[in-house]
């Protein structure tokens, strides 16, 4: 029965050159030999037996084989009944990964892995330990499957806090691309990295400019093509046609395409988000990045796009290549398609809506102002604001009149009178027009075009008719010759008066 603790003694770690501790010796000093026990003869001395045994260690070290030991000293014979040397040595783990490739491994196949280890529970803050290339001289690398052994790595720190480890595969096979078992980033302990061929993927925006009401045009769906060549030539794929389109119907949509892909059965994931009323974001994923020549070489593929056809017959659409990435590498230029993370801008003619007025009739008037009431949007596309607009005048010679027109909530009037044209410019190809006239007594209102529809150069004209019967005289103008007669006599007749009273005043009879 061991008794309670007679003296503890420390020593203290000493490295050598190469880092390896050096043994050290405790002596106990001063420890009686022998201590007295009462029998029932009485009194008697007996021998002492001493047990020693390691209760710390240094940081980072332990017992050999994790187990304390406890050493006996017989003080009558001075021997150890066991041996007396503590051994520690390092506390120490090991580390595997595995490694394999789907669908099948590839002939050039090849791994590097790199070890971090970090304390706690931040992974960010983990450290690099080693790199570890395969295929190497140990273990076997014929297998599909490789495993990757770490061995002999500190479980603590020197604080003697324990370590964590985890590993990365920071060299593919070429053509080859990581995936982790359980996250996306890294593996575990006893985990496994698969090697996939690589993927990429596609993106590209569609925009409208010149748009009314700021929104895609009704019913317009917009056809484009994905095409690939090899990267850093002009020649394209002839079996990889993907067909796209992009509704712009207001969603945002994942959905699978692909099957019409020529010479293919692939599909893959399309996804087209909408980032304004007018700009879609179009994406097309796990498309491969590369192949193998007929000489064995790996060659990258390089994506572009192209819109089929203008929507319209009348619209007209521009590419714009924004990647930064493609500027500042050489490539074979694209000849206006549009490369990875490029842009298609679908312009559409600005047009012009005219209204017209006119009237006849002999009693119809040549000055009279008539109202119209136009609207131009509908919905929350209803044109708001001052819209600059110009008047024309059939008379020849006569000058254009720019005026200002104030649309409030798709609405304006606007007043003209005989032989006057308004002419609304600029105008978005579509836009949703009407136009009305106030009705005015005595005149039959006769309209040539469409008073409502969508804008396209139209042209809306309206005559107003106003007949009467003359009592006598050709008509002239609006008022007749008899009129005429009687206007002139009445004024003959006030200008004798008049040089009349101007003779009384000077004294003439």
């Amino acid at each position: 029965m061991l008794r309670e603790s007679k003296q503890a003694l420390t020593l203290d770690g000493v490295a050598d050159q190469n880092g390896e501790f050096v043994p050290g010796q405790a002596t106990f000093l001063n420890l009686p030999k022998n201590k007295e026990v009462n029998t029932n003869e009485g009194p008697v001395l007996v021998d002492q037996i001493y047990a020693v045994k390691e209760v710390t260690h240094f940081k980072g070290y332990q017992p050999e084989n994790n187990n304390p030991v406890m050493a006996f000293y017989d003080t009558s014979t001075s021997q150890s009944k066991e041996n007396l040397t503590f051994k520690n040595v390092k506390k120490a783990t090991s580390f595997s990964v595995k490694k394999n490739w789907l669908p099948e491994k590839p002939a050039n196949a090849s791994a590097t892995f790199r070890l971090f280890s970090y304390t706690g529970t931040d992974i960010s803050k983990a450290r690099m330990v080693e790199d570890m290339e395969l295929p190497n001289t140990t273990g076997s690398t014929e297998e599909e499957q490789w495993t990757a052994v770490f061995e002999d790595l500190p479980m603590v720190n020197d604080q003697d806090v324990p370590l964590n480890y985890i590993a990365k595969e920071i060299n593919c096979t070429p053509g080859y691309e990581a995936y982790y078992t359980g996250n996306d980033n890294y593996s575990g302990n006893n985990g496994t990295i698969t090697n996939k061929p690589a993927k990429t993927n596609f993106g590209v925006t569609v925009q409208w400019d010149n748009i009314s009401g700021n929104e895609w045009p009704n019913g317009i769906t917009l056809n484009l093509r994905l095409l690939r060549r090899p990267k850093g030539t002009t020649g394209t794929d002839p079996n990889f046609r993907l067909p796209l389109s992009l509704p712009g119907n207001g969603t945002d949509q994942e959905f699978q395409q692909g099957n019409d892909v020529q010479g293919a059965a692939d599909t893959y994931p399309v996804k087209y988000k909408k980032r304004s009323p007018i700009k879609y974001q179009l994406a097309v994923e796990d498309l491969d990045k590369f192949f193998t020549d007929e000489n064995g070489n790996l060659v990258e593929w390089e994506y572009y796009v192209e819109q089929v056809v203008n929507v319209r017959d009348d619209s007209v659409y521009s590419v714009t290549d924004v990647s930064t990435e493609y500027a500042n590498k050489n490539r074979a230029p694209l000849n206006g398609f549009a490369s990875n993370n490029g842009l298609i801008t679908n312009t559409l003619p600005t047009v012009s809506l005219q209204v017209s007025k006119h009237v006849s009739g002999s009693f119809a008037s040549h000055f009279k102002y008539f109202e119209f009431t136009i609207t131009l949007g509908s919905g929350e596309n209803k044109l708001n604001g001052n819209v600059p607009c110009v008047i024309k005048s059939d008379k020849v010679g006569a000058p254009e009149n720019n005026i200002t027109v104030a649309f409030t909530d798709g609405s304006a009037t606007v007043k003209l009178r005989h032989g006057e044209t308004l002419v609304i410019p600029d105008l978005t190809l579509g836009t949703t027009y009407s136009v009305t006239e106030t009705p005015v007594n005595g005149y039959t209102s006769t309209i040539t075009g469409n008073a409502s529809g969508e804008v396209n150069d139209n042209t809306v004209s309206f005559l107003n008719t106003r007949d009467g019967t003359v009592p006598t005289g050709v008509t002239v103008g609006c008022v007749s010759a008899g009129a005429l007669l009687l206007l002139s006599a009445g004024a003959f007749l006030l200008l004798l008066r008049k040089k009349a009273m101007t003779r009384r005043k000077s004294g003439e009879v």
